[in-house]
């Protein structure tokens, strides 16, 4: 099956962004997918990259729910017992 477009929607502003399904976001994607398994299999965490529509996306509570209430992703981890 071909898939050529998606949509990001940012419930905050009510916005819904086009992304193009190209050979190079399937690429990226599937490799950020192995670090993040490779991360959790050596317990060592990977140093976040938070992207600006994140502040935007109707989705931030599930996707970071904690993360807010700690100043510092040091925080985080004393607070949660990570590492």
């Amino acid at each position: 099956i071909n898939i050529p477009v998606g949509y990001l929607f940012y419930g905050e502003t009510r916005h819904r962004l086009e992304v193009v399904i190209t050979t190079e976001l399937k690429s990226e994607t599937a490799q950020m997918a192995n670090r993040m398994h490779e991360s959790l299999s050596s317990g060592k965490a990977i140093a976040p990259n938070p992207i600006s529509g994140c502040r935007n996306c109707s989705l931030q509570d599930l996707c970071l729910p904690h993360v807010t209430l700690c100043p510092s992703v040091a925080d985080y981890y004393k607070k949660h017992n990570i590492f």
